[in-house]
């Protein structure tokens, strides 16, 4: 596994791990690639000019406007060849992102990982100031999406740590979904409690940046980790502090 941060991030659960400034994840052109070592990886959709590679080690999705996102499965992003997210079960998705309000005004939701086109899967993305997260089993079973009631500055163009733990198995001893940006958290209930924790299809599979039913990312994104757990609040801190340097969080 091609990881040289310090503080080192916690690699038990970790599924996929793409990282723009590691060559070895991005090279500057073809496949965003995981060197988790679970060999996920994602290609361009759309027509394949956004986002745009810059060499400080990061994508930019700024051209995905409204224009390209007014329809259902509208703009560009990754697709990823598989889903690094389980079907059942808790698990954790993070991010570095850095919003660029010059295109999206700060009413549109914006999707920073997902697979859901509707009201089965997951969704994990931005709204205003807040985190906003979708769940759903087969057929939209314990379905709930909203904010997770945070008021942060994540929509001012500066980078951010942005995490989202959805304990549907309550690992962590209760049926909730935790946000973090940065050191600000929050959580919310999963309505369906157990009833929450029925598998959803992995075959529609959308990836970073990637808008499903919703408006796509369009901003700045540097690195998108999955777990097949659900990380504790210590754990999240610990990665946060092991990639905020590089982005002067």
């Amino acid at each position: 596994m091609s990881l040289s941060h310090s503080p080192k991030i916690i690699t038990n659960g970790l599924t996929m791990y793409l990282d723009a400034k590691n060559t070895k994840s991005y090279s500057g052109a073809g496949t965003w690639n995981d060197v988790s070592g679970n060999g996920y990886y994602g290609t361009k959709s759309g027509d394949g000019s956004v986002p745009s590679f810059n060499s400080a080690g990061y994508f930019d999705y700024s051209a995905n406007s409204p224009a390209e996102t007014s329809t259902a499965w509208g703009g560009n992003g990754f697709y990823l060849n598989a889903g690094s997210v389980p079907t059942i079960g808790s698990f954790t998705i993070i991010a570095t992102i850095k919003r660029d309000i010059s295109q999206k005004a700060l009413g549109d939701r914006e999707t920073i990982l997902s697979n859901a086109g509707g009201a089965e899967g997951y969704r994990f993305g931005i709204y205003q100031s807040d985190l906003y997260v979708l769940i759903g089993g087969t057929g939209g079973a314990g379905y709930q999406e909203g904010g997770l009631g945070l008021n942060t500055p994540i929509a001012d163009s500066n980078w951010h740590f942005v995490a989202a733990v959805f304990d549907r198995a309550a690992q962590l001893g209760s049926y909730k979904i935790y946000g973090y940006v940065d050191n600000v958290s929050a959580s919310i209930n999963i309505n369906a409690g157990a009833g929450g924790n029925s598998a959803f299809s992995g075959s529609s599979n959308i990836g970073p940046g990637y808008g499903g039913c919703c408006d796509t990312y369009a901003g700045s994104m540097g690195i998108v980790m999955t777990y097949n757990r659900a990380l504790t609040s210590t754990e999240v801190k610990q990665n946060f502090n092991a990639v905020r340097g590089r982005y002067g969080i």
